[in-house]
C-alpha cells in the first residue's frame, strides 16, 4: 500500500513538472523581474530610522545579544596557521542615528597575532527585528591598524536570512 502511494506521489510530481515544461515549449514565456535602475534601487531601499521604534536590548531568540556573553572559535587554516575568533557582547552601547546599539566586539587572531578587531553595532526594533547598523574595523598589518568604518543598515529579522 505504501509503495503504491509513493509511486503515485512521484508520478504526480513528474506530470506537474512535464506539464509546466510543455507550456513553456508551446510558447509560454517564463518571466523574471528585470533589474531596476540603480537610482530606483537606492530610493526603494532608503530606510527611515526612528529611535522611538527601537528597544534597549537585543533579546531576539534567534540572535540574542546579552551583554557579557562571550564565544571563542578556533580552527586550523589551510596553511596550518591557527585562527582564533573571540566574540563578546559589550555592556557599552554606541549611538547610530539616535538609536542606542548593542556592541559585538570581534577580535581575530592568527597564530596569536591580532589581525582584525571589529565593533559591530546591532539594535532591535519594537517588533523584535534585529538590525545591523554598521561597524568600526581595525585591520592589522605587522601590528599597525588600518582603520575602516562602515555605517550601513541591513535588516536581520525574526527568521533566518
Amino acid at each position: 500500500m505504501m509503495k503504491d502511494f509513493v509511486l503515485f506521489s512521484v508520478l504526480v510530481v513528474l506530470l506537474a513538472t512535464l506539464s509546466g515544461c510543455a507550456q513553456i515549449a508551446q510558447g509560454a514565456v517564463a518571466t523574471t523581474a528585470t533589474p531596476a535602475d540603480p537610482a530606483d534601487l537606492a530610493e526603494a531601499y532608503t530606510i527611515d530610522i526612528t529611535a522611538d521604534d527601537f528597544v534597549d536590548v537585543v533579546d531576539n531568540p534567534w540572535f540574542p545579544l546579552i551583554p557579557g556573553t562571550q564565544w571563542v572559535y578556533e580552527a586550523e587554516l589551510e596553511d596550518g596557521e591557527i585562527e582564533r575568533i573571540e566574540l563578546e557582547i559589550l555592556h557599552e552601547t554606541h549611538e547610530v542615528n539616535g538609536v542606542s546599539a548593542t556592541i559585538l566586539h570581534d577580535s581575530v587572531f592568527v597564530d596569536g597575532e591580532l589581525v582584525e578587531e571589529t565593533f559591530d553595532w546591532y539594535a532591535q526594533d519594537k517588533d523584535g527585528n534585529v538590525w545591523y547598523l554598521g561597524e568600526d574595523v581595525d585591520n592589522y598589518e605587522i601590528g599597525v591598524p588600518d582603520k575602516v568604518t562602515l555605517v550601513s543598515i541591513h535588516l536581520v529579522y525574526n527568521g533566518v536570512r
